[in-house]
């Protein structure tokens, strides 16, 4: 009957956890939810769980979203028309939004230089613009956010 109650706590607001806990009577673990926001750089946090005068702490990592998938559509294109890029992340963008830098191998592809994945989203789209050409071209199509890219290829046809 009862069981022990065990206090929780967070060292950053960024995970947060029940104030308590309680491990049953002849048991001796339990789980419990600990819920994450979005966080533009990994941050480490320390939970502390504390019962008897002991206290024990585990250290966890919220992760920042990095880059999961880059996509075009269609992935070939006569020139002078356009592709649709997608960029998608590992998780929802923090507060601020998530910076994405993108580069073209090829100037017949046109890509600006960054585009924002909008805090709360998962994914951003960007129209790739790409000039006429004479000859068949490739562009490969780099997205980087933090130490992460992924790039997607590009046909370019006369």
């Amino acid at each position: 009957v009862g069981g022990l109650v065990v206090t929780l706590a967070s060292s950053k607001s960024v995970l947060t956890v029940a104030a308590s806990v309680t491990v049953s009577a002849g048991t001796t673990t339990t789980t419990f939810v600990a819920t994450t926001v979005p966080v533009a750089a990994s941050t480490a946090v320390t939970v502390t769980a504390s019962a008897g005068g002991a206290s024990l702490k585990a250290n966890v990592t919220v992760t920042a979203p990095v880059i999961s998938a880059v996509a075009l559509s269609p992935l070939t294109v006569k020139g002078g028309t356009s592709s649709t890029l997608t960029v998608t992340l590992s998780g929802v963008a923090p507060t601020g939004g998530t910076v994405v830098t993108l580069t073209s191998s090829s100037t017949t592809a046109v890509v600006p230089v960054m585009i924002t994945v909008p805090a709360g989203q998962v994914s951003v789209t960007q129209v790739i613009t790409t000039l006429g050409t004479t000859r068949s071209r490739t562009a490969r199509i780099t997205a980087t956010t933090g130490a992460t890219a992924m790039t997607a290829t590009l046909s370019i046809t006369p």
